[in-house]
């Protein structure tokens, strides 16, 4: 599993980034330093385990990607318990609006505005792509426990980084962008590269 994250993160370049957001249709910024492009990419779903990315693209003086081990997808434990009755959240594909907040009393990026997600409404561990839902559902990125292994409990639908020194390094340049820009990001979820 290290192996493929560390391939994905070699084609994980300021120009691949910003391609991929022109591509999708996108807003990518790039005028001023700390103008923060925030963005996680899924290499496939719901393995329990933290192999997926979660990275920044952003100037200061050069052009920097700064990339972090996640999960963009909830732990085992809550696809079989989901919080909700209508199943376990999944965030969908896209640009969404974030703020840095709190998420059980701990720095976070929380939502700012609504989100799409894929329902697991039978509880058997995949997404029912036909069932999605727009709203406020606490989809936040924040981080596991410290230095987590799997995911298990650590994520019911957020995106979650894994290593303790990692999320404080992508909460710092989030805080150095925010003193320059203001309280509001994007964040955007592409499903592979």
């Amino acid at each position: 599993m290290e192996e493929c994250l560390n391939n994905l993160q070699m084609k994980v370049s300021y120009d691949n980034i910003q391609h991929l957001y022109a591509k999708n249709g996108y807003r990518f910024y790039d005028k001023g330093d700390y103008n923060v492009n925030i963005f996680a990419i899924r290499r496939q779903l719901n393995t329990n385990e933290f192999d997926d990315i979660i990275g920044i693209a952003y100037k200061n003086d050069f052009d920097f990607v700064e990339i972090f081990k996640g999960t963009t997808d909830p732990g085992k434990y809550w696809l079989k318990s989901p919080m909700n009755r209508k199943g376990c959240a999944i965030l969908v594909e896209g640009q969404y609006k974030y703020k840095l907040g709190l998420h059980k009393g701990k720095e976070a990026l929380v939502q700012k505005g609504p989100v799409k997600v894929f329902r697991d409404n039978n509880k058997d561990e995949n997404h029912d792509k036909g069932y999605i839902q727009e709203g406020f559902f606490g989809i936040n990125i924040h981080r596991a426990g410290k230095d987590s292994k799997q995911v298990d409990r650590h994520s019911a639908g957020c995106l979650v980084l894994s290593v303790e020194s990692q999320f404080q390094r992508f909460i710092d340049i989030i805080k150095r962008s925010e003193k320059i820009y203001g309280n509001s990001f994007t964040v955007t979820l592409f499903e592979q590269l």
